[in-house]
């Protein structure tokens, strides 16, 4: 092998010096604990991840190297304090690396599972560069955002969805009262929240029954259509055939928790061709890997998986409201879903957490029309009741998206005028 380099030849490349179409390229923000120089925590980083261990065995040859080990394309330092060094290392992982068919649990195991953990740097994934030979592997939604604007017919606004409180403890009657409203109000989208699933007082087949024929109903009456998120998460192996009875039933659309069920169930269920209804992904649990700033994996990466993986309708927190939401992410996130991705439809963010009427300029301001206001609280605990609080969240994406000010339209729109007496309008 003759002498030993400082530095791993095989764990370095340029970013111009590989070929784009044969490597994911994984972007990590890294702390060096210990002051440790960052080009060799970026080798150890490329090496961990692919073929490497602690100390090199004979087996790990360097045509193996070559071919299979992780090449670090760029270490970009910027000032730390107390002694530490922080750093975005650029890692590329060859694609073969993962298998045949791009199997989302072998590219999580490739770009996250050992990063975290090395003793010597805290390491935080926060970008994801899919080459286009990778994402030809994948469908990603069925609709996206052209197609859920045909199929509800609403081509000028942000759409409007409202989410089932409380999260648990309601009958399917009691949902379809509400739903029922909602509907008559003008929603576009009614969901689940991410708590229900099949609770033995509201059983999913009965809920389904009750909310759509009341959805139905409310339809009628608002000369509109409106989807129903049914939430089908469940034991994964169960999934897909629960999908597809759920969607012989006559539910218009379903919802999938896919942090905790997983991205693959996802996107198993979104390329069913059975399946031909619009698909929600929660993401519940995802601030477990999101929140912590030195560790973990940042929310528009898992954005961009859940895109491709299949969804057509992606929930995030609006940084305006009760949760937890730097702007950053927040605005990089939209980007993941609608920004162009080679051949993958865009998925439509759907903005909820503490929104209500008062926020939709902020909204439309931030991101354009493409997006849904989804709202639990302002919607049920509107004064005049849920199918007031439906239209006044319509009433205020209509008067945002045409850049009138709210409380100009609120004038001749009673249901909008009491939420801004209620809630008011942010400064």
């Amino acid at each position: 092998m003759g002498r030993e380099l400082a530095y791993d030849p095989y764990a370095f490349s340029t970013l111009d010096g590989i070929d784009p179409d044969a490597f994911l390229i994984a972007i990590y923000r890294v702390e060096a604990i210990g002051g440790e120089e960052p080009s060799k925590v970026a080798e150890a980083l490329a090496s961990e991840t692919t073929t490497g261990t602690w100390l090199r065995v004979p087996t790990e040859t360097d045509g193996i190297r070559e071919r299979s080990q992780g090449k670090a394309l760029g270490v970009y330092e910027f000032p730390a304090e107390g002694g530490s060094r922080k750093f975005l290392a650029i890692v590329a992982h060859p694609l073969e690396n993962f298998g045949e068919g791009a199997p989302i649990p072998m590219i999580m195991t490739g770009i996250a599972g050992e990063a975290y953990s090395m003793a010597s740097a805290s390491v935080k994934l926060v970008d994801l560069i899919m080459p286009k030979s990778l994402l030809r592997e994948f469908k990603g939604p069925k609709f996206g955002i052209a197609g859920l604007r045909d199929l509800l017919r609403v081509s000028d606004r942000p759409l409007v969805g409202a989410i089932m409180k409380p999260k648990l403890g309601m009958s399917p009657r009691e949902m379809a009262k509400i739903c029922y409203e909602a509907a008559a109000g003008g929603a576009d989208l009614i969901k689940d929240d991410e708590m229900q699933s099949n609770p033995p007082y509201c059983k999913r087949e009965e809920r389904l029954s009750a909310v759509m024929e009341a959805i139905d109903r409310g339809c009628e009456e608002s000369g509109k259509r409106c989807l129903y998120a049914l939430n089908i998460t469940d034991e994964v192996d169960e999934m897909p055939e629960i999908a597809e009875r759920m969607a012989q039933a006559g539910a218009n659309c379903l919802m999938v928790n896919y942090i905790t069920a997983g991205h693959s169930i996802l996107r198993a269920i979104a390329e069913d061709p059975s399946i031909r209804i619009p698909i929600l992904a929660h993401p519940t649990m995802a601030r477990a890997l999101a929140r912590p700033e030195r560790i973990g994996i940042g929310l528009p990466v898992l954005k961009k998986l859940a895109r491709v993986c299949g969804a057509d309708i992606a929930v995030l927190s609006s940084p305006y409201g009760k949760l937890h939401q730097t702007f950053g992410e927040y605005f990089w996130s939209v980007q993941a879903l609608r920004s162009p991705l080679g051949g993958i439809g865009a998925s439509l963010p759907a903005i909820g957490g503490a929104v209500h009427p008062g926020l939709a300029p902020r909204h439309v301001g931030d991101l354009g029309v493409d997006f849904a206001m989804i709202a639990g609280g302002a919607v049920l605990g509107h004064p005049m009741g849920p199918r007031a609080g439906i239209r006044a969240m319509v009433q205020a994406a209509i008067a945002a998206a045409r850049g009138i000010a709210l409380e100009e339209y609120a004038r001749d729109h009673e249901e909008l005028r009491a939420a801004l007496e209620r809630w008011g309008i942010p400064g």
